[in-house]
């Protein structure tokens, strides 16, 4: 049995069976996102929703949150990547928080008034 006995046949439909396969790192599978992206997505699609149903107070309580996450995405994530790149999400994270934290007396400033 030689080693081409082995090898199955390239097909058109090979792509499509191949879900889930990294093709840069053959063998090696996709990872699933972790739950902060979750709540990120979450957070920006329940706001408006939670804004008519509930009030603007709501709405910016859930907003407030997936910045949060968006910060913290953001400065982990500047750990793995090229130091240039580092420094603009470790940027992007610092105003992401402080956004976050406006909103937050946002909301302080609404709730005394």
């Amino acid at each position: 049995m030689n080693q081409r006995d082995n090898v199955e046949p390239e097909t058109p439909f090979d792509e499509a069976t191949d879900i889930g396969e990294d093709r840069a790192h053959p063998g090696r599978r996709f990872r699933l996102p972790s739950w902060k992206p979750l709540v990120f997505v979450l957070g920006v699609l329940l706001a408006p929703i939670a804004g008519l149903m509930f009030g603007l107070d709501i709405a910016l309580g859930i907003l407030v949150v997936a910045m949060a996450f968006t910060t913290w995405m953001a400065w982990e994530g500047a750990k793995h990547v090229a130091p240039e790149d580092g420094a603009r999400l470790r940027k992007a994270a610092v105003l992401n928080g402080a956004i976050a934290v406006a909103g937050v007396v946002l909301i302080i400033l609404r709730q005394a008034a």
